[in-house]
């Protein structure tokens, strides 16, 4: 694929959080702000907030336009659009995630790999590329498609070693 093309399709996905298929999303000059192929099990509802002037990008909140995705990131609490969102980023700071797609499409609670005191967890993981600094990110999830109710308490569990348990 041409340089170009990538860099115009990762704009448009990132600026609209279509998932491109199977490629690497690139920033205006060329860098690779999303790796596939380091990526390639986290390749599903890809979405981002970055900001590049050469490319002239400012995407301050992000969810992916695919009918399963539930996250949504922001630098401040989510805005009724984009430009209403009042926060800037840094020229070339880019925060992408995408998630595994669980086991079979829908997002369930799951009882393996928990940490001590916790009960159950989602089946869907997410991982999430920054390129640059982006601070003081705000997350949303919208769990009113999914089998859990609000009688859950949630925590965000992180995972450097590619198991929840610890």
């Amino acid at each position: 694929m041409h340089l170009l093309t990538g860099q115009i399709q990762s704009y448009l996905a990132i600026k609209y959080g279509i998932t491109l298929s199977a490629m690497d999303y690139l920033s205006a000059n060329g860098t690779v702000v999303w790796d596939n192929s380091t990526y390639s099990s986290y390749h599903n509802d890809i979405a981002g907030i970055g900001r590049d002037d050469a490319g002239n990008l400012l995407q301050k909140q992000s969810k992916s336009i695919e009918t399963d995705a539930i996250v949504t990131m922001s630098t401040e609490a989510v805005a009724a659009t984009n430009a209403a969102n009042s926060t800037t980023l840094t020229d070339g700071a880019y925060l992408l995630w995408g998630n595994d797609n669980d086991d079979d499409g829908t997002i369930d609670v799951i009882t393996s790999e928990l940490p001590s005191g916790t009960t159950e967890r989602l089946d869907r993981e997410w991982v999430v590329e920054m390129t640059g600094t982006v601070s003081d990110v705000h997350l949303e999830f919208d769990i009113s498609g999914t089998s859990l109710n609000t009688g859950y308490v949630f925590y965000l569990l992180t995972d450097a070693d590619g198991d929840f348990s610890s």
